[in-house]
């Protein structure tokens, strides 16, 4: 059995060069111009294997997705061993596109769901792939990424298990190209696709699309509690219409609490010097009082000191009436109360 080489001829196609993600890339030779990836058998197979691969031949007929290469042709090389062709996608690497153009993670995470999702609709179909390596991933010109080919022939014992494994490792590649630091948990998501010990394995695809999902809504994945900040952040870039207003409108009305608060700590503050200031003006007064009344008992012949008491008691009250009503010192107040003991002193010196 001889290898397949550059130049081959594979009927009506001729063998170009080597496709990045396995296969062949060959140009058709006659009727008109056709670029395709033939994919072929590995070693001489026997009748057992040939109907094997007949039956999977026809799955792969089936699939229908626009991140899959279709089928368009098989047959057999001059050897016996079996071949398809499929549809060679134009485009790049996408591991590659990733490091040179650096991607920001969420849209490597974009790009990864919808391979994921292309992989889900072949599993739904009971058709595993087998070659998931990084290089057979291509992007295309609008920006959406292709499957590799799918492998021809697949005996694997589990290979629903080992794609999502094969798929894990390429996005662990993908992600590590990213110069940004790497969300906890996209860690997550890859740990379980390569089967940490730490998380439970994805037992499909479906549920590994459902978490790059909720990963890309600011969502919690499964099975992983966060704390409450997270959620609070998840939920703020999840909502950001009605996270930010709320948020704002939240913060006025306790800045505005709080500066009522303060307004009336200063308030009840001032009140308490003023009543304080009044006090003292009583005691003030009431010893100006007396002081008054003993000078003018000392007069000889005063008739103004029998009614100075009373007067005075009279205008303190009017002067303490009027202060309580105003909260703070009111000086014309005391000064008009002290008038007639003013007058009466001079009437006593005159006298």
């Amino acid at each position: 059995m001889r290898s397949v080489a550059i130049g081959d001829r594979i009927h009506p196609f001729r063998v170009v060069e080597s496709a990045p993600g396995g296969g062949w890339i060959a140009e058709r030779t006659q009727d008109f111009q056709q670029r395709v990836l033939i994919e072929i058998a590995s070693e001489a197979v026997s009748d057992s294997v040939k109907r094997r691969i007949r039956e999977r031949i026809r799955q792969l007929a089936t699939l229908r997705h626009p991140c899959i290469p279709g089928l368009l042709q098989t047959g057999t090389i001059d050897d016996e061993r079996p071949f398809a062709t499929f549809e060679l996608g134009d485009g790049l690497p996408l591991r590659k596109l990733a490091c040179e153009k650096r991607l920001a993670i969420r849209e490597q995470a974009r790009l990864a769901l919808e391979c994921v999702k292309a992989l889900s609709t072949a599993h739904r179909q009971l058709v595993a792939h087998g070659a998931l390596n990084g290089d057979g991933f291509l992007i295309d010109d609008a920006g959406h990424p292709r499957l590799p080919v799918f492998l021809l022939d697949d005996s694997r014992p589990d290979p629903v298990r080992d794609d999502m494994r094969q798929m894990g490792e390429f996005l662990n590649e993908m992600f590590s190209s990213s110069s940004d630091r790497l969300p906890a948990d996209l860690k997550t998501i890859v740990g379980r696709c390569q089967g940490d010990r730490r998380n439970p394995s994805y037992e499909s695809c479906e549920a590994l699309a459902e978490d790059l999902t909720r990963f890309l809504d600011y969502r919690p994945i499964s099975g992983v509690s966060r704390n409450r900040f997270h959620s609070l952040a998840q939920f703020a870039r999840r909502k950001p219409g009605i996270f930010y207003p709320v948020s704002i409108s939240a913060a006025a009305l306790l800045f505005a609490l709080s500066w009522s608060l303060w307004l009336a700590q200063v308030a009840h503050r001032r009140q308490m010097e003023a009543e304080s200031r009044l006090h003292d003006l009583h005691q003030l007064t009431a010893s100006l009082e007396s002081d008054l009344y003993q000078s003018v008992r000392r007069i000889p012949n005063s008739t103004a000191a029998g009614g100075l008491p009373l007067r005075l008691s009279a205008r303190s009250k009017a002067c303490t009436s009027e202060s309580t009503s105003r909260r703070r010192f009111s000086f014309p107040a005391v000064c008009s109360a002290m008038k007639p003991a003013r007058d009466a002193e001079g009437n006593a010196t005159a006298l």
